[in-house]
Parts: structure tokens; sequence; C-alpha cells
């Protein structure tokens, strides 16, 4: 199980890398009353709000984000698969991901935690401890290659860790504010979406790979270590980088449009 989980979180890099190399307010409110809601619940039983079936909603790893489509088109259709579980009143339940799937029995731990004991004896997992927090399960992961933890929802999505919208994407209004060293920061693959601190990034890639853009005033850049130039224009500018790639913005990002080279959607943020 955790070795799956992880690949949750490692599949992103991989595919970055891959990318590299080829170049050379109302939310608190909400949550308040959810907790209060929740708060009146586990007064009655505990063991209620954790009946039913959870989906993988994302995962946070060292400070960043991973959201959005986990369920495939990444590296491949049905690499990465949906993890369920489903967790039923008489203290059994089932979880499933790609292919595998195992059976447990489970019990509450207080009032906002649950214990996940396997009960098949072929079962590749130990007991996995779950805990209830504004109406998601966290379930804390750690191991010689992967620490984090993976976060479940009854509907697959979690407010306030939502994918990033590609569609706002717009034209470089600016060459000059557009001039200077930008840091990775996010990516968007495929609807699957990773973002934090632009050196937590750094830090995870590894101090090997440079993971920055510098655009100069006079046409000329570097992209990730590698010699490059770009052309601003209001109409679309580019960075070439073997092929000309689009610049464009989301928010105060700059945004780099891999999705030609790579093949698929994959859209890479940068901030300064």
């Amino acid at each position: 199980m955790k070795r799956y989980l992880a690949l949750l979180l490692t599949a992103a890099m991989c595919v970055c890398c891959l990318a590299l190399a080829a170049c050379g307010g109302g939310a608190s409110d909400s949550a308040a009353s959810g907790s209060e809601a929740s708060s009146s619940a586990a007064a009655a039983d505990p063991a209620e709000k954790f009946i039913g079936e959870w989906k993988v909603a994302g995962a946070e790893m060292e400070g960043i984000t991973i959201t959005g489509n986990l369920s495939g088109g990444l590296l491949g259709e049905g690499t990465v698969g949906e993890i369920l579980f489903s967790f039923d009143k008489d203290g059994t339940g089932s979880a499933s991901y790609n292919d595998e799937s195992f059976n447990f029995a489970w019990e509450t731990k207080g009032d906002n935690a649950v214990v996940i004991k396997p009960t098949d004896d072929n079962a590749s997992v130990e007991e996995i401890e779950a805990t209830y927090e504004n109406g998601a399960l966290s379930i804390e992961m750690s191991d010689d290659s992967f620490s984090g933890k993976v976060l479940l929802s009854q509907n697959g999505s979690i407010e306030g860790m939502e994918p990033i919208d590609t569609t706002n994407a717009k034209n470089l209004a600016s060459k000059s504010d557009a001039v200077g060293t930008w840091k990775l920061c996010g990516m968007n693959m495929s609807g699957m979406s990773m973002y934090g601190d632009a050196d937590n990034l750094a830090s995870v890639m590894g101090d090997s790979t440079d993971s920055t853009i510098t655009l100069n005033e006079d046409g000329t850049a570097e992209a990730m270590g590698t010699a490059a130039s770009w052309e601003f224009s209001a109409d679309g500018s580019t960075i070439n980088i073997g092929i000309a790639v689009p610049l464009m913005t989301i928010d105060d990002m700059l945004a780099l449009d891999m999705s030609e080279l790579i093949g698929s959607e994959f859209v890479m943020l940068f901030s300064k």
C-alpha cells in the first residue's frame, strides 16, 4: 500500500524530470460549520462519520500538494488508479486500487480516528490509522522513500485543495515584467496538479536539477540550465528550447506550456 501511495506523489516528479531532459475567508466559515456538525454527530456515535466510500482527493509531501486527476493519463492509462476505501456499519470494509484489493476490520480510536486492520491472509499492507478532520480522512505514510500524507473524501475533492486551472492562462502583457529569473512552483499534467513553495519543489527534485527559467531583456534566455531564446508578443510570446514553446501567465505566475513537446497536457508554473 505504501509503495502504491508513494507512486501518487513521485510520479509527478518523474514526468517533470523527463520534461527537463527533453529541454535539455468563506472557506474558514464553512469549515467551522462542518466541524460543528461533525462534533454533534461524533457525540452521538463517533463511528457514523466514517461509514461509506472514500476516494483519494490528494496528497501532501514536504510542503508540496498533489491533487486533481490522479486516476489516469499521467504515465499511461491505468498507471495510477483510483484508491477507494469502503467502511461498512458492521465494522468491516474493503479497499481497492488498480487490480489489487483487500478486506479489513475497522474500529474507532477516540472520536476522530479509525484503525484499519487487514483481514486477508495475503494482504500486502499493514495496519493503517486514518484521522478525520473537516470532512476528510488523512493517512500518514512514511518509509525510506516516502514521507507524507494521503487525503481522502467521500466526493473525491477537498475545499482549498483545488487543481491548477490552466483555462485562466493569458498572453504576457508586458516584456519588462517577464524579464528576470523564475523558479518552478507548480505543474499541471493531464489534469493532475502539483504545487507548493518553489524552494520545497527544488529540494524534492534534488540539488542537481536546475528548475529555473531566466528571461533577459535582449531576447536570450536560460531554461532549466540550457541556453535558449525568447520572443515577446502581445499576441503570444514564446521561448525556444529546440521548439517554440508558448509563454503565458496564470495569475502572477509564468506559465510554460510544454504540451506539444510532451505529447499531452503539461503546463509548468514559475514564480519570481
